[in-house]
C-alpha cells in the first residue's frame, strides 16, 4: 500500500473491535479510538462524524450492529475515510472484505489503518492486491485459533476440568485458584427455587414471580424470569456437584451472514466432572421426580394413543385403549335391557385405510363394573403404599410453615428497598432546593413525589407481611385440618367421573388380555383377562364380587413389564 497525502477537508468514520471479552482486550477498543483520534489530531483536514465500537464480536463475519451502521453511513454518501488501527480490526474474512471494497467503491470512500499509517484506495491495482493478501493470512488466523479451541477443548474433556466458560448461575470463577466456586449471594436463592418446587408444591411460573418479589430478575434481560429458565436450573445436575461438559459442539462458519454453527452431542459424550454442590443429591432427585410426575401429567399426549382425549358423558370415556391399534373404546350396552355397561373396540368402524388391521379380537371389550372394581382396587393400592410418604406431607408443611414463619428474606429486601428510598428522597429534596430552573425543579419534584409514592407502598405491604405471619398455635390448628383432610384421600369408596379425571390417565388393553391402568403420578399396574370363566354371569343381574390376588404395589418399570396385578373377568358373552 501506499501513503496518500490529504490535502482537503473530508468527513471521516472511526472503527474498533474485539474478539472477546477477557481482561486483556478490556481496554483495547477505547485504545483502538483513542489512536484513531490522535491521527484525526495530527490531519486537521480530517472531521469525524462518527464512532462505531463492537465489543466481544467476531470479525469473521459482518453480524455486528455497530459495524452495519457504518456500513449505512457510508451509504449516506458523503463519507470519505474509514479509520481504524489496522485490516483485522474491519474483518477478518476474504468474503467481508471483498464486500467492503465494493461499499467503497460505489461510494468513494478510502480506508485509513493508523497502525501502518497507510491509505487503502480500492482503486489502486497494488493496494487491492496487497490488501487481499494480508486479509487471507488474517482469514487464516480465524481458522488457526478455532483448531487451538477444539484441541484444548479436547484436552480439557480428557483431564476432566472446569474453567470460566462452565460457570453457570450459583457459581463464580476463582481467578487466583483457578477452580470453581459456589456465589453464595446467588446460591441462596437456588436453594430456594428447589425447596419451593418439592416442598412448597409452587411451578416454575410462580417460583419466578416468588424470585422477582426478592429481587432476582435475569442478569443480562433485567426483567422477570421465565419458565423455560427455572425449568432448565431445576434440571441442571451441576447444582449437586456434577458438572457435564462437552454437551454441545459447533463449526466455524465465516462470511457475510455466517453464524457458528451449533449442535447438541449424544448424551454418550457428555464428560461428567466434579464440582462445588449447592444442594444436596436427595434434593435434586426428589425434584427430578417431581417434574417427571408433572410431565406425565400436563404432558400433549399423542394421536396414537389418545386421539384427542375425547371427554364423554361416560365413567371411562376418553380413558380406554387398544393396545394394538390405539383405537378409543366406546361404551355400549352388551343387553337389551342397558343395564349391563361395556367399552368396546370400534376399530372396524373407525379404521383411517382398508388394508389397516387390529390383532386385539379376543379382548376387544371388558365391563365397565370390571373397570370400576380395577381401578378403585389399583387406586386404593396407590394410596394405602404412599400412605407414610402422605403422612409425612403434615411433617414436611409444618418444618416448611414454621422455615416461613421464620423467614424475613422479604422482609429484609422490602426494609433495604425502604433504605434506598431515603437516600434517594434525600437527594432529590436537596436536588430540588438548588436547581437552577423551575423546570428542573419539577422534574426532581415529580421524582421525588413517585419515590415517596413507592415508599408508603412499600410501608404498606411490609405491614400486611407482618401481619400476616401466624403463630405456632395457628399453624397446628391449620395443620390439623390439613392431616384431616389428607385421611379422607387415603381411601376412595366410589368412583365417579371426577375421580377418574384426578387419578386415570389412561387404560390398555393388550392383544393377551393385559390390561394396563396409568395413574396420573407415572405409576402403572397390570391385570390380565383369563379365557376361562371362573365367575359366570347368569342373567339375573346378581353380579358377583370379581376377587383379586397377588396385589402388588409396581414400583418401577421391571415390575410394570412383568404384570403385578392380577385378577378374573366375570363374562356376559363367549368373547367377554
Amino acid at each position: 500500500m501506499k501513503n496518500k497525502a490529504i490535502t482537503e477537508t473530508f468527513l471521516c468514520v472511526e472503527y474498533a473491535r474485539v474478539s472477546t471479552a477477557n481482561e486483556g482486550q478490556k481496554d483495547s477498543c477505547e485504545n483502538q479510538i483513542k489512536l484513531c483520534d490522535e491521527y484525526v489530531k495530527t490531519h486537521p483536514e480530517l472531521r469525524v462524524v462518527g464512532k462505531y465500537v463492537d465489543d466481544a464480536l467476531t470479525g469473521g463475519n459482518d453480524i455486528r450492529p455497530e459495524y452495519q451502521k457504518l456500513l449505512a453511513r457510508i451509504k449516506q454518501g458523503d463519507i470519505r475515510y474509514i479509520i481504524a488501527k489496522s485490516t483485522n480490526r474491519l474483518c477478518r474474512s476474504t468474503e467481508v472484505d471483498g464486500q467492503l471494497q465494493k461499499i467503497c467503491r460505489e461510494h468513494d470512500v478510502m480506508i485509513i489503518f493508523v497502525s501502518t499509517n497507510q491509505v487503502f484506495n480500492p482503486f489502486n491495482g497494488d493496494d487491492v492486491t496487497m490488501h487481499s493478501i494480508q486479509m487471507i493470512f488474517d482469514q487464516q488466523y480465524i481458522y488457526t485459533q478455532s483448531k487451538n479451541g477444539t484441541i484444548a477443548h479436547q484436552q480439557k474433556c480428557e483431564k476432566k476440568i472446569l474453567d470460566a466458560t462452565d460457570v453457570r448461575y450459583g457459581y463464580k470463577w476463582d481467578k487466583e485458584n483457578k477452580c470453581m466456586v459456589v456465589n453464595e449471594e446467588q446460591a441462596q436463592y437456588v436453594r430456594k427455587m428447589f425447596e419451593w418446587y418439592v416442598f412448597g408444591g409452587l411451578g416454575v411460573t410462580e417460583i419466578a414471580r416468588k424470585l422477582a418479589e426478592l429481587g432476582v430478575y435475569g442478569e443480562k434481560s433485567g426483567k422477570i424470569l421465565t419458565a423455560n429458565t427455572i425449568s432448565s436450573r431445576l434440571s441442571d445436575s451441576s447444582y449437586k456437584g456434577v458438572f457435564y461438559i462437552n454437551k454441545k459442539g459447533s463449526k466455524l462458519n465465516i462470511g457475510v451472514g455466517a453464524k457458528k454453527i451449533r449442535f447438541d452431542r449424544p448424551k454418550e459424550e457428555w464428560v461428567a466432572v466434579s464440582g462445588p454442590a449447592i444442594i444436596s443429591e436427595e434434593l435434586f432427585d426428589l425434584a427430578q421426580r417431581v417434574r417427571e410426575e408433572r410431565c406425565h401429567v400436563y404432558d400433549k399426549p399423542s394421536k396414537e394413543s389418545s386421539q384427542a382425549r375425547f371427554r364423554g358423558t361416560h365413567l371411562f370415556a376418553g380413558k380406554v385403549f387398544c393396545g394394538d391399534c390405539g383405537t378409543q373404546f366406546h361404551f355400549r350396552y352388551s343387553d337389551r335391557a342397558k343395564t349391563i355397561g361395556e367399552y368396546k373396540d370400534c376399530f372396524g368402524k373407525m379404521k383411517k385405510t382398508l388394508d389397516a388391521v387390529c390383532n386385539n379380537k379376543e379382548h376387544n371389550r371388558i365391563r365397565e363394573d370390571t373397570l370400576i372394581a380395577l381401578c378403585q382396587y389399583s387406586i386404593n393400592v396407590f394410596l394405602r403404599n404412599h400412605g407414610n410418604c402422605i403422612d409425612n406431607i403434615v411433617a414436611i408443611v409444618r418444618e416448611a410453615s414454621r422455615e416461613a414463619l421464620n423467614d424475613d428474606t422479604q422482609i429484609k429486601a422490602y426494609q433495604k428497598r425502604l433504605q434506598k428510598l431515603d437516600k434517594e428522597l434525600k437527594k432529590n429534596l436537596e436536588a430540588w432546593r438548588d436547581a437552577p430552573d423551575p423546570d428542573m425543579r419539577d422534574d426532581f419534584l415529580k421524582m421525588y413525589q413517585e419515590n415517596k409514592a413507592e415508599k408508603t407502598a412499600i410501608e404498606e405491604h411490609l405491614v400486611e407481611l407482618q401481619q400476616q405471619q401466624l403463630s405456632f398455635d395457628e399453624l397446628e390448628q391449620e395443620l390439623q385440618q390439613i392431616k384431616d383432610k389428607i385421611e379422607a384421600m387415603k381411601q376412595i369408596e366410589e368412583i365417579d367421573r371426577s375421580v377418574v379425571d384426578n387419578f386415570i390417565d389412561r387404560i390398555i388393553i393388550g392383544v393377551d388380555g393385559k390390561v394396563t391402568i396409568i395413574l396420573k403420578f407415572g405409576t402403572s399396574f397390570d391385570a390380565f383377562m383369563q379365557n376361562r370363566v371362573l365367575l359366570a354371569y347368569d342373567g339375573t343381574g346378581d353380579i358377583q364380587e370379581i376377587p383379586f390376588y397377588n396385589l402388588q404395589f409396581i414400583q418401577n418399570l421391571e415390575d410394570f413389564k412383568e404384570g403385578i396385578l392380577y385378577y378374573q373377568l366375570g363374562r356376559c358373552s363367549d368373547r367377554a
